[in-house]
């Protein structure tokens, strides 16, 4: 073999071996590109880390964008002089696709180098769902929720704008389905609520918005005893003060678990006084007026107040007026007491006058009595006699007026709750009995007044009591004396009148609603059906009505206490006997709302066989 020849041939193989070797599949030269290995990683809902290589030391930043838009860049230049790069993004928009791509200058060049586009999409937002309270008894609730990323658990929950009471930190942790168990609530109340939750890994909790949930009552009726007339007032801690007329004086109780029990009734007036109403000031004292009956017409009552400044346990009492026959105790925001009362003004005809006068003591002393309205006319007589207080402490009074063979309206108002410096506006529909007014102000401060003409008519005043607009008619179906309204928080006027037909005008009393008959069905011959009615609405608009009815009482008089509730004005529930009656009698049913939203209603009843009267309170589910 020529040797020659094997030396040649093995040169060209190493030869043909190291060009295949710098050669790309495509036949270009097999370098290593200046930027690679770029990635996105840690890719958050908001975050997203950006790295990539470079074959020489250089600086980093990154261009990024969504869909066609103009790109967004990173600050320059950090780090520099590297060959291993990494930037994070920040501010993202989360559940969403971004286009990126990097750029490096070598370091000691003035040319960058960009990378092709790469792509990453951001993960969804932190969010909390499906929160509910569920299985909600006198004292617990289970509060529940979801989260679309796995975190800890926490509970928020408050009666009214009270500080916000916490769960325990923070169990159930690193779940997406949370239960956290309340205890220790309140019968009878209504809660709000929020959760919170911190994803896992994380730094920042994430809150619900605030829901709400009703314990139910503990237990039924309570039973307070002996007595008939009820009056109760919740103060703005919730406590619960109710008044009442017994054989042997006027009886006081409180109660400090939303209406469950009752402290033992002490006296705080002896016979034969009788309890004519309860309030409470801004500091939560109470004030009731007590009546002493006359010993003859023209006499009239005398009219006593008892306080107490400490919660109820001791009551002080002092003679406002003697002499007297319709009266009123109005308590101002600012603790001002007032006293309204008609009264013989000529010493022959009684009660033929409304005088006024109030106290700024607490009620210990009372000043400025004035004459209000005075009759023109000899044996002219009041009939009915309503108040009211206004959001900023003005005083509204009307009362009826039987003049011979004609019945009207007069109405009153004190701008500065002190004096009534203007005549009454006089309420008349021409050739009718015009009686039974009935007064309520709206959030607004606008007075609102009904009275009763054959038809209910409806009036209202813009302006403090100053002028009244025309009245209108709230329904041609007869009234019968017994009409209640409310203003509910978005100024629609409810009313409810002639056993318990209901009516409603959005318009501020402009026009009104096609009436409901709400009464039971299949009342017998002989039987009334329903009378008394009563209503409220609360602050989410909620319209609750109370009234007598015999119609299921087995003998015509033989009432029993029944309550219908409505959200809308246009649809309620079915109505529910509360009292459940059997030989007794029931009367005066009153529904009560507390400043944190609770209802309650209390009525008395008498028993068909000894006459016997009790006081029963019960809350409204």
């Amino acid at each position: 073999m020529d040797n020659s020849k094997c030396f040649w041939a093995l040169i060209q193989c190493i030869a043909i071996l190291s060009l295949a070797s710098v050669l790309r599949a495509n036949g270009q030269p097999a370098t290593t590109p200046p930027i690679f290995n770029v990635a996105a990683t840690n890719v958050t809902a908001t975050t997203a880390t950006i790295t990539w290589s470079t074959t020489k030391h250089a600086d980093s930043q990154v261009a990024y964008f969504i869909g066609s838009a103009k790109p967004k860049w990173t600050p320059c230049c950090s780090p520099s002089n590297t060959t291993s790069h990494s930037v994070t993004l920040r501010g993202l928009t989360p559940n969403t696709g971004y286009n990126f791509f990097v750029e490096s200058m070598p370091t000691g060049s003035s040319t960058p180098i960009d990378s092709t586009t790469s792509t990453f999409h951001t993960s969804a937002a932190f969010s909390i769902s499906n929160v509910a309270a569920t299985n909600i008894t006198e004292s617990t609730a289970i509060i529940t929720w979801t989260t679309n990323q796995k975190a800890d658990s926490q509970v928020a929950y408050f009666i009214g704008s009270a500080k916000p009471k916490w769960t325990a930190c923070c169990r159930p942790s690193n779940t997406t389905a949370h239960s956290v168990t309340l205890t220790g609530l309140m019968p009878n109340a209504v809660y709000n609520f929020f959760v919170e939750s911190m994803p896992t890994g994380g730094s920042k909790p994430i809150d619900s918005t605030s829901s709400t949930f009703h314990t139910p009552s503990a237990k039924g009726l309570e039973d307070l005893g002996a007595g008939s007339n009820p009056y109760a007032v919740v103060d703005s801690n919730g406590v619960i003060d109710i008044t009442w007329t017994a054989t042997n004086g006027v009886m006081f109780a409180q109660s400090k678990d939303n209406g469950v029990t009752f402290s033992t009734p002490k006296m705080v007036a002896a016979s034969p006084a009788g309890a004519q109403s309860i309030q409470v000031d801004a500091k939560n004292n109470i004030f009731i007026l007590v009546g002493y009956n006359p010993t003859s017409m023209l006499n009239g009552n005398t009219a006593v107040l008892a306080r107490s400044t400490d919660g109820g346990r001791t009551f002080s009492t002092v003679i406002v007026k003697q002499n007297i026959f319709a009266s009123l105790l109005l308590v101002q925001p600012s603790g001002v007491v007032d006293f309204a009362y008609t009264t013989s003004e000529d010493g022959i005809d009684p009660d033929d006058a409304v005088r006024e006068t109030h106290s700024t003591d607490g009620g210990q002393t009372f000043v400025n009595d004035q004459l209000v309205w005075g009759a023109p006319h000899s044996a002219d007589a009041i009939l009915q006699f309503r108040g009211a207080v206004g959001p900023q402490g003005q005083l509204y009074v009307a009362w009826a007026v039987q003049d011979d063979l004609d019945c009207f309206v007069e109405a009153a108002a004190s701008q500065d709750g002190v004096n009534f410096k203007n005549p009454p506006t006089f309420l008349w529909v021409p050739d009718l009995c015009n009686d039974n007014p009935e007064i309520v102000v709206d959030t607004a401060g606008n007075e609102n007044i009904t009275w009763d003409a054959g038809t209910i008519y409806f009036s209202r005043s813009q302006d403090q009591g100053q002028t009244f607009s025309p009245p209108s008619i709230v329904s041609t179906f007869g009234g019968d004396d017994t009409q209640k309204f409310v203003v509910g928080p978005n100024g629609e006027i409810d009313l409810v009148f002639a056993g318990v037909n209901f009516t409603q005008s959005l318009d501020h009393g402009v026009t009104w609603s096609t009436p409901l008959n709400l009464a039971l069905p299949n009342l017998p011959p002989s039987f009334v059906g329903a009378q008394n009615p009563q209503i409220v609405v609360d602050a989410n608009g909620k319209i609750t009505i109370a009234w007598e009815d015999d119609t299921n009482g087995g003998s015509p008089g033989y009432f029993d206490i029944y309550v219908i509730t409505s959200a809308d004005g246009r649809t309620f529930s079915p109505a529910k006997n509360i009292s459940n009656t059997t030989g007794a009698f029931t009367s005066a049913p009153t529904v009560l709302i507390s400043p944190l939203g609770e209802q309650y209603i209390y009525w008395y009843e008498t028993s068909s066989t000894n006459a016997a009267t009790s006081v029963f309170f019960d809350s409204v589910q």
